[in-house]
């Protein structure tokens, strides 16, 4: 369990995509992205968020049953407070934010809240 300070909450959290058959990975390094990019042979999909922001929270039911379907994507979560890096680098200026990853280059992104059914077309589209 991760846990975050927020305020004067101490937030603790578990990153879960669809339960217990997939587990999303928390990234925290570019480091850790960049291992993660070069070896995956499928689309990595990528959740920008933070603590306390009720979009992100809105998408991670979305995230949870697009990672039941797309098994052999990679899915991670990153939040920004954590991966400062990270979200420099993507030039992340808003959260949630999707960004889809294609033989290790960005390929697609989106920030806000964004639809099942728009999110599974570009997951599908990225193979």
């Amino acid at each position: 369990m991760n846990m975050h300070k927020y305020g004067n909450l101490l937030i603790g959290m578990i990153f879960f995509c669809s339960g217990a058959t997939t587990m999303c990975q928390e990234i925290r390094s570019m480091h850790e992205l960049q291992v993660i990019l070069t070896t995956a042979i499928h689309p990595v999909v990528v959740k920008f968020w933070m603590p306390g922001c009720p979009p992100c929270s809105k998408m991670a039911p979305i995230i949870d049953r697009l990672a039941d379907i797309y098994t052999q994507c990679t899915f991670i979560t990153c939040n920004i407070l954590d991966a400062k890096e990270i979200a420099l680098r993507y030039k992340i200026i808003s959260v949630p934010t999707i960004i889809i990853f294609k033989h290790g280059a960005q390929w697609w992104n989106k920030t806000g809240t964004v639809s099942q059914k728009v999110l599974d077309e570009a997951i599908r589209a990225a193979f």
